[in-house]
Parts: C-alpha cells; structure tokens; sequence
C-alpha cells in the first residue's frame, strides 16, 4: 500500500517517507516469518553498528534492507523519486519471496506432522 501511493506522487519527500515506512514493513515480515523478531532486530543492529561485511544470508538482507532505509531517510540523499521506489520494490519484493519460503515451510512442517498423528 505504502509503496503503490509512493509511486503516485511526485513530492520527493512523501515517497521518502513513504518508502522508508515499506521496507520496515518488508523488514519486520521477514523477522516475525522466522518467528524470533526481536532477536533477529538486535543481530541486525549489531551488525550494522560494527560494519561487519560477513553473516547468514538474511542477517545480510536484514542489514542491507536497514540501511538502504537509512540512506532513503537521510536529508540530504541526492536519490531520485525512480531510484528509491526501484530498490524498494526490488526488496519488497525480495521480503516477499523469503515470507512465501518460509510460510510454506510451516505449513508442509504442519502438514507432515499431522500426517503423523
């Protein structure tokens, strides 16, 4: 929702905002998807207050997607209206698929085990 109104205006700010408010979204979809959302928000933390450069997979989705929000939300960034909705949508859609994976994980786990009983 937030980035379809995004993609409406032409106030470089609102689609700021606006875009910074999806990739928390898409964020938080993908910690809560593995179930360990506030831990996995304090891993994140960690790793991009030390610039650390190696971690699993999603540690590494996670931090980037935090920090392409704080590159979106800094005053000054010199992104244009196309560049900010392209990555977002590139890392909402991203979210997406790692939420479906994981989601469907669940449900053949669920599946599996009631097959049992």
């Amino acid at each position: 929702m937030d980035l379809s109104v995004a993609e409406r205006t032409s106030f470089t700010e609102i689609v700021r905002d606006l875009s910074t408010i999806a990739l928390r979204k898409a964020e938080l979809a993908i910690e809560y998807a593995l179930a360990e959302p506030e831990l996995l928000d304090m891993v994140v933390s960690e790793y991009v207050s030390r610039g650390e450069t190696q971690a699993e997979p999603l540690i590494l989705l996670l931090a980037q997607i935090r920090k392409l929000m704080q590159s979106i939300a800094y005053p000054n960034s010199r992104m244009t209206k196309e560049n900010i909705l392209g990555k977002t949508s590139l890392v909402v859609d991203a979210a997406s698929s790692v939420v479906s994976e994981c989601l469907g994980k669940i449900d053949k786990s669920l599946d599996a085990n009631l097959t049992k009983n």
